[in-house]
C-alpha cells in the first residue's frame, strides 16, 4: 500500500490511515484507488472485527486537495467523473462495510473527509474537533454530504449544513447524530484506544450480525424490519458464542 494510504492489522482491528500530514491529509486523485484497495483489504481479512478510519497527524481530513482540485477545472467531464465515481464508490464501501466501522476524528474533518466520517457506523471525536462541508464556499456542490446527511438528520438540518458551510464543533455534532461520542482532547487516543478494544472483544459473529442487522433493515417497512430481526434473533440463540456465553453463566449461577 502506498506511504499515502498506510493499513495496519492489529489485535483484530484493520486500520486505515490516510497519511497526508503536511496537507491535513486532503484526498489526492492518486490515493483513491489506493483507498478502494485499502477497504477491500479490510473487508476480505478473514480475523478483522473492526476497522478504524483516522488521519495521520493532528487532523482527520480535510476533504480533497484544493490545489490539484482547481488546476483540473479545464478538465474534460469524462475526468471529473471518474474521480466523482471513486469517490462515491468509497462511501458505499466503508457504509455496505459487513464488519463495524470506526471513525477517529480529531482536529479538522471537512468537505469529503467530513462526509467520510459521518458514513462511518461510529464516530469518535476529539472535543476540539471541527466539522464542516464547506463546499459552497470554494464554488462547488457538495453533492455526497447532501445524500450521505440526509441519511443521519433530517432534510432541513441537513440542507443548512451544506448551503451554508458553516462549522460544528464535535459536541453540535453529536447533538445532531453525526458523532457517536466526544471525548476530551487530552483524552482522545486513550479512549480511541479502549473503545477498539472493547469492539475487539466481542464474538467475530456477533460483530456481523449486529451490523448485518442494520444493513439488512434499511429502507424496509417496520413489519419487515421485525420480521427480519426475528430471523437475526433466531439465528443468534444459535451461534456457538451464545452457547459459550449461556454455559458461562450457568457456571456463575
Amino acid at each position: 500500500m502506498s506511504d499515502l494510504i498506510q493499513t495496519k492489522f492489529e489485535n483484530a482491528a484493520y486500520t486505515i490511515m490516510l497519511n497526508r500530514p503536511d496537507r491535513r491529509n486532503a484526498l489526492a486523485s492518486d490515493m483513491l484507488d489506493q483507498f478502494l484497495a485499502a477497504l477491500a483489504a479490510a473487508e476480505q481479512h478473514p480475523e478483522a472485527r473492526i476497522v478504524v478510519l483516522r488521519g495521520a497527524g493532528k487532523h482527520f481530513c480535510t476533504g480533497l486537495d484544493l490545489d490539484e482540485f482547481y488546476r483540473s477545472a479545464n478538465a474534460p467531464e469524462s475526468d471529473h467523473h471518474h474521480d466523482a465515481e471513486r469517490l462515491a464508490e468509497i462511501l458505499l464501501r466503508i457504509m455496505r462495510m459487513p464488519k463495524p466501522t470506526l471513525a477517529l476524528v480529531q482536529g479538522r474533518a471537512l468537505g469529503v473527509g467530513a462526509t467520510l466520517a459521518v458514513s462511518c457506523d461510529m464516530v469518535i471525536a476529539a472535543a476540539g474537533c471541527q466539522l464542516a462541508f464547506p463546499e459552497v464556499t470554494y464554488g462547488f456542490v457538495p453533492a455526497f454530504a447532501a445524500a450521505v446527511l440526509r441519511r443521519h438528520i433530517g432534510d432541513k438540518a441537513a440542507f443548512e449544513l451544506v448551503a451554508t458551510g458553516r462549522s460544528l464543533s464535535g459536541e453540535e455534532a453529536r447533538i445532531m447524530g453525526l458523532v457517536s461520542r466526544v471525548v476530551p482532547d487530552e483524552g482522545f487516543e486513550a479512549v480511541s484506544a479502549s473503545t477498539v478494544r472493547g469492539l475487539c472483544n466481542c464474538a467475530m459473529d456477533i460483530l456481523t450480525e449486529v451490523k448485518g442487522s442494520f444493513l439488512s433493515t434499511e429502507g424496509k417497512s417496520l413489519e419487515e424490519a421485525l420480521r427480519i430481526s426475528a430471523g437475526i434473533n433466531a439465528r443468534a440463540r444459535a451461534s456457538a458464542s451464545f452457547r459459550e456465553a449461556a454455559k458461562q453463566f450457568q457456571t456463575m449461577s
